[in-house]
């Protein structure tokens, strides 16, 4: 059996403009660090089985013209509409 695990870093930057002017509206620079892991296990010599668990950094609604939101961090288990 091996397991492995870590953390990774991840940056999301959003430009928002107004479609009228093309002016810059809004920005956004966010990072943020998440988790990692992963399994492997051998029953027979031949046959190898693994799962692994990553979260990301996902980027907000951008549905409101010229307003970012702030990304946020998903998850597996995290249900969002």
């Amino acid at each position: 059996m091996l397991i492995t695990g870590g953390f990774r870093r991840q940056t999301i930057g959003v430009d928002n403009y107004n479609p009228t002017t093309g002016a810059q509206s809004s920005s956004l620079d966010q990072q943020a660090i998440t988790p990692l892991a992963g399994i492997v296990v051998k029953p027979l010599s031949n046959i190898s089985v693994y799962g692994n668990f990553t979260s990301g950094l996902t980027n907000g609604c951008t549905s409101n013209a010229g307003q970012a939101f702030a990304p946020y961090k998903s998850n597996p288990s995290t249900k969002r509409a």
